[in-house]
């Protein structure tokens, strides 16, 4: 056959087969963009219709449609154009679970200019109240793609991937200020790809969660967001059951959120001139939380080239014992590389487990941590309570951390290495890192600022031959001398007057 005849052949065979595959306008099938019409049995409709025929997919043009919970099926597109709205309309009972839901389909996507907005300040009924739709939900599905579309308000979580295997998002928009629990991705899948996206949460921004000991989360990439949280940035945990492993997350920016109606971190006690930044909030809790708590594991994880601000702390790492059952959780294999971080109150990073459990083989290299400091000598020498079964966040230790830099405790292999802790607000008198019960600990090419005391920069007294190796302590910065220096002169001052009167 001559080339130009194959050619046209195969043109026609492209050309019949994108007929083949219907066009579902949703208009056609009566549904009204008007913004009071509810429309959930119209849109549903030609869903169903284009399932019916093969798949295909179902256009929604401009317009503002209030629906129920739309199921998607088999083979099934779903294409939002530049100004078409999906709104959720008032009432717990018009939802199965969520607004947009894929139970055990496949070969479905997402796609599009358009938005799904679950109004979620019509189902506000405080933290954790049950009942509430989430705005995107695939269960038990395979092949899934969601690309473009922007989804805002949920009345829970946003955007929830539960036992599915392939998944690819991008160019996403993610925008969740309008209640409690409104985290945006929240992960418990495999073969997961997300790039490109804008997530801007109140709750958990990026949260892979791990629910069953049956179903593992594995073989995950994350690449190219910009994400912003009043909690967590990137969370592995609270729920962690079964595990985590072979996930790589990489440059992405974290900042702050663009709201703070929930938490009010600006009225919290964690919040003052004394403990924390003043005028300019939001905060997120932890730019990097990795959690195993409930019997499960982490291994094989990569963090890298991330830049953060408007945090309490860049890392929290911890293995603890909230599960009934005596199965121990661990992590182990971790490198987190490449970060510049920005923390803004007296609450400090650290790496930790409880007695007899796993954390192992971690590894922080080429990161900069500009930290708030404010610490005193009282908080250095206060002892830190194990809390093996309280629920893990970066406060649970309180203002009991030793150290300003880094606390690390119950480990085994961990190294730190061309790692650079700096105090930028306010003098810090805790030590710089403290290590207590860590076995084989390097710490080699780092800088670390001294305590503005007279403790030592780096507290290793209960660890077993850790190995240093061209390091370098350094002053707390000038600008912070000149801060003391100031206070001092203020002091002295108002014992003067004191004295005086």
């Amino acid at each position: 056959m001559k080339k130009s005849a194959l050619f046209v052949s195969l043109a026609v065979f492209a050309v019949c087969g994108l007929w083949a595959r219907s066009v579902n306008v949703v208009s056609d099938f009566k549904a009204k963009g008007d913004g009071k019409t509810v429309c959930t049995n119209e849109i549903q409709a030609a869903i169903d219709e284009c399932a019916k025929t093969g798949g295909g997919e179902v256009f929604v043009p401009a317009g503002v449609y209030k629906t129920a919970t739309l199921m998607l099926r088999d083979n099934v597109t779903l294409y939002l154009d530049r100004d078409a709205i999906i709104s959720g309309v008032a009432g717990k009972e018009n939802y199965k679970q969520a607004l947009v839901f894929g139970d055990k389909v496949k070969d479905v996507a997402i796609k599009g200019m358009g938005e799904i907005n679950g109004n979620g300040a019509l189902f506000n009924e405080g933290d954790n109240a049950g009942g509430r739709p989430i705005g995107i939900l695939f269960k038990d599905s395979k092949n899934i793609r969601v690309e473009g579309i922007t989804l805002k308000n949920p009345a829970f979580w946003s955007f929830k991937m539960q036992r599915c295997d392939s998944i690819i998002v991008n160019r996403m928009k993610i925008y969740a200020h309008s209640n409690w629990n409104n985290d945006g991705f929240d992960i418990d899948s495999k073969n997961v790809v997300i790039s490109d996206c804008i997530i801007n949460t109140d709750d958990d921004a990026i949260c892979f969660k791990s629910e069953s000991r049956n179903f593992i989360v594995e073989n995950v990439a994350i690449t190219n967001c910009v994400v912003s949280s009043n909690c967590n940035f990137i969370k592995f945990g609270t729920a962690s059951a079964g595990g985590f492993k072979n996930i790589a997350i990489s440059n992405c920016v974290l900042k702050k959120a663009a709201e703070d109606n929930i938490r009010k971190w600006k009225t919290s006690k964690w919040i003052s001139g004394r403990y924390g930044r003043v005028g300019d909030y939001p905060l997120g809790l932890a730019g990097i939380a990795l959690e195993a708590v409930d019997g499960g594991y982490m291994e094989q994880v990569a963090i890298s080239n991330l830049v953060m601000s408007n945090v309490f702390v860049p890392i929290f790492i911890r293995v603890g014992h909230r599960n009934k059952d005596a199965q121990k959780s661990y992590i182990k294999d971790v490198i987190i590389s490449d970060i510049v971080a920005n923390s803004e109150t007296v609450v400090t990073s650290s790496i930790t487990s409880i007695p007899d459990h796993g954390l192992s083989n971690i590894v922080l290299r080429n990161c900069i941590f500009n930290v708030f400091g404010s610490g005193t000598e009282k908080m250095a020498t206060t002892p830190v309570p194990e809390v093996e079964n309280k629920y893990p966040e970066c406060l649970m230790f309180n203002f009991a951390l030793p150290s300003f830099g880094l606390y690390l405790r119950h480990a085994n292999n961990i190294t730190l290495d061309n790692v650079q802790i700096r105090v930028k607000d306010v003098p810090d008198y805790r030590h710089a890192v403290v290590a207590d019960d860590v076995s084989m600990l390097r710490v080699i090419n780092c800088i670390f600022e001294k305590p503005a005391g007279k403790l030592k920069t780096f507290n290793a007294a209960t660890c077993k031959d850790p190995y240093f190796f061209n390091n370098l302590e350094v002053e707390q910065t000038a600008v912070l001398k000149e801060k003391a220096e100031v206070a001092q002169a203020q002091a002295a001052k108002g014992q003067a007057k004191d004295a005086k009167n």
